[in-house]
């Protein structure tokens, strides 16, 4: 049973109102998982400050690269998680709380898959864009013309590339999965296939949302950028994971429970043990009741 009804099918609007309910009916765990998430990255940056002063800029570089590297994507599976666990329980524990680390290398891989996958789109078109800059401080009018909007549209590609990739951190832990949590290159694959056509792009804009909200609120100093916007997102996107596994069945496998996503592996009873739904065999196009 969900903490908040999740809404069919997946839609923007119905993702940020169900993130917005949830924010509101849930407040105190994803505030607690967003003050681990924040103190680790206030720890993180603050080592890297002292490495900076006592090291140099360049071991310091390094240091801060391979940090990135291997605990950043760790501690965002674990954020992101967090909040599906408060969506699908309406509590939070340990166990949720840091899923990230109990699979830590398929965390660090996906993470990496994810970053390099927009990268290697988006660095030949900025590549492009500033040599076309070049051109223009020549005097090619063409230069100048095509600069702005090639950068515009490499950086919106790469968002959008991430906004097909990110599901996979979720998938890397997520055992509701038939079979539990997938693999590495499995979860991608199926993040990138899975939200197609308008969907993937209304991932892409409710992506561009909660970063606008995320920036405003760190605009407005840190206890808005933490009281807010972080419990906010991590709401919103814990929404439109679930709306879109559970519900429109994108990411959920056929023998998972269509209502909650539960495993039903070696289920002996027609009936879903986590939240109740009547399994039973119906007419085709009939569809299951998820009542």
């Amino acid at each position: 049973m969900h903490a908040v009804e999740v809404p069919t099918p997946y839609s923007f609007a119905g993702a940020f109102t169900c993130g917005g309910s949830l924010f509101r009916e849930r407040y105190a765990p994803l505030l607690g998982a967003s003050a681990v998430f924040f103190a680790l990255v206030v720890v993180e940056l603050t080592i890297g400050f002292v490495l900076d002063a006592t090291l140099g800029e360049g071991a310091s570089d390094v240091l801060t690269f391979f940090t990135a590297v291997f605990l950043d994507g760790p501690l965002v599976v674990s954020w992101l998680y967090a909040g599906v666990a408060v969506l699908r329980r309406g509590t939070l524990d340990g166990t949720n709380l840091f899923r990230g680390f109990d699979r830590y290398w398929r965390s660090v891989g996906v993470y990496v898959a994810a970053m390099l996958a927009g990268v290697l789109l988006f660095a030949p078109i900025v590549g492009i864009g500033f040599a076309l800059e070049g051109l223009g401080r020549s005097g090619h009018s063409l230069g100048i013309a095509l600069f702005v909007p090639l950068l515009v549209g490499g950086v919106l590609l790469y968002l959008y590339v991430l906004a097909r990739v990110t599901p996979a951190l979720l998938m890397i832990v997520d055992e509701h999965q038939i079979g539990g949590a997938a693999g590495v290159v499995d979860s991608v694959m199926r993040s990138w296939s899975a939200p197609r056509g308008a969907v993937g792009w209304s991932l892409l804009a409710l992506g561009l949302l909660c970063f606008v909200i995320l920036l405003l609120s760190l605009l407005l100093l840190v206890l808005p950028y933490l009281f807010v916007g972080m419990p906010l997102v991590l709401a919103v996107a814990a929404a439109a994971y679930e709306s879109l596994q559970t519900q429109r069945g994108a990411f959920a496998n056929p023998a998972t429970c269509p209502k909650c996503g539960y495993a039903l592996t070696g289920l002996a009873s027609p009936q879903c043990p986590e939240c109740g739904t009547d399994l039973t065999p119906r007419p085709p196009g009939a569809g299951p009741s998820l009542g």
